[in-house]
């Protein structure tokens, strides 16, 4: 009896660490395609199989990912003048970041995603939304910069919002390279906390810096 319970007991520890390989494993090859592609199509993919991840019930990086899919998403939308489909990519991006924030509680990387979404519905309207998404995105900042102050994704979410609103709702392009310099100056000294934690931003900073977009 000692003998079969052990051997079961191995069998799932082993079945719990091969999944659990093959979970990162997929995670990791996820990542790569999110952080080389801005292909709308390409992020529709990328966003269904960051959702087929989430049967991995425990972590919220599945769920984080997925919104910060249709983030980049809304803003490939943005510029190729598909503004009437941006909402569809808004919504997608928010119900993930709510499950993610559900799951994760109180954290620097979800606030400064909550940013990037009420960053879009300026974007989209910001005659009718600015005063509301700013105050709101300006709150998420506030809590991300509280958590993990010398986080650079902080800095390049205030500079999209220079770079890409119109001036007379802030916007200010030279402001904005500042802010991606600073950017890219954070991540010699940024370290993520894990292999999967979110680690993006330096590649953007610079092809904003460069004019690359």
């Amino acid at each position: 009896m000692k003998k079969i319970l052990l051997s079961f007991v191995l069998f799932a520890s082993t079945s719990f660490a091969f999944a659990q390989n093959n979970f990162e494993n997929a995670m990791a090859g996820n990542i790569s395609k999110l952080e080389a592609t801005n292909k709308i199509n390409d992020l529709d993919q990328i966003a269904s199989e960051f959702d087929r991840l989430t049967v991995q019930k425990d972590s919220w990086l599945p769920y984080y990912y997925a919104s910060y899919t249709f983030v980049k998403k809304g803003k490939a939308l943005l510029q190729a003048n598909k503004t009437e489909e941006v909402n569809g990519a808004i919504a997608s991006a928010f119900k993930y970041a709510m499950v993610a924030k559900q799951k994760e509680g109180n954290s620097a990387e979800i606030s400064i995603l909550m940013k990037m979404i009420h960053s879009l519905k300026m974007r989209v309207a910001p005659e009718k939304s600015y005063k509301e998404e700013n105050a709101l995105g300006m709150a998420e900042i506030k809590n991300a910069t509280s958590l993990d102050a010398k986080n650079p994704r902080i800095t390049i979410a205030l500079a999209d919002d220079l770079y890409y609103l119109p001036t007379e709702y802030g916007g200010n392009k030279e402001q904005a390279i500042q802010l991606y310099k600073t950017a890219v100056d954070q991540f010699k000294n940024y370290k993520a906390k894990t292999a999967l934690s979110p680690n993006w931003g330096k590649e953007e900073a610079m092809q904003m810096i460069s004019g690359t977009n």
